[in-house]
């Protein structure tokens, strides 16, 4: 089960560079650079939500209503406090000995023995790529986009490019 997840902070690079992207558009002048720098993001975040796992490095909080085998947005780098309202409404934060997680696109995130009994559970961890390690179909989709927002600066009925889609599709999460 998923859970609310909300991006704390950004503490990684981007996946793709401001001069990767100058490069693609074919771009030689600065004037536009706060606006590509925007585009960079927005890019990485429309991915990040289309596939369904995190592609720069963050840190983030998942919110649980109950205890289960719970999944995370990954790939998980570090889970840094998992807290829980016990049975007595107090605050508890588990024992990093108590669970375990699977580093992978979707984080399993499961007990050792079992879970306590309690809810409001919140999840504090850090998740995301290196910008050398997002693989590089991710990579060109997000410069197919950037040059599409970039070059069609108004809003549009479609999608996005059937390019990036078709990448994306390849890469993307599917839950069962």
């Amino acid at each position: 089960m998923y859970g609310v997840s909300t991006t704390i902070n950004i503490i990684g690079a981007e996946p793709v560079t401001l001069a990767e992207v100058k490069e693609h558009l074919r771009v030689d002048f600065d004037t536009d650079d706060v606006t590509i720098l925007a585009l960079i993001g927005a890019a990485r975040g429309y991915c990040e939500n289309y596939i369904g796992f995190i592609l720069c490095l963050q840190t983030r909080f998942t919110l649980f209503t109950r205890f289960e085998d719970f999944k995370l947005y990954g790939p998980v780098a570090s889970i840094q406090s998992i807290t829980y309202r016990n049975e007595l409404k107090e605050q508890v934060t588990l024992l990093a000995d108590d669970y375990e997680f699977t580093p992978s696109k979707v984080c399993d995130l499961y007990p050792v023995e079992k879970w306590p009994i309690g809810d409001r559970i919140k999840v504090d961890y850090t998740a995301g790529y290196e910008p050398e390690n997002v693989p590089r179909q991710i990579k060109q989709a997000m410069l197919l986009l950037i040059s599409d927002w970039y070059e069609n600066p108004a809003d549009s009925v479609r999608r996005f490019p059937t390019a990036s889609k078709a990448i994306l599709d390849m890469e993307r999460v599917t839950i069962l």
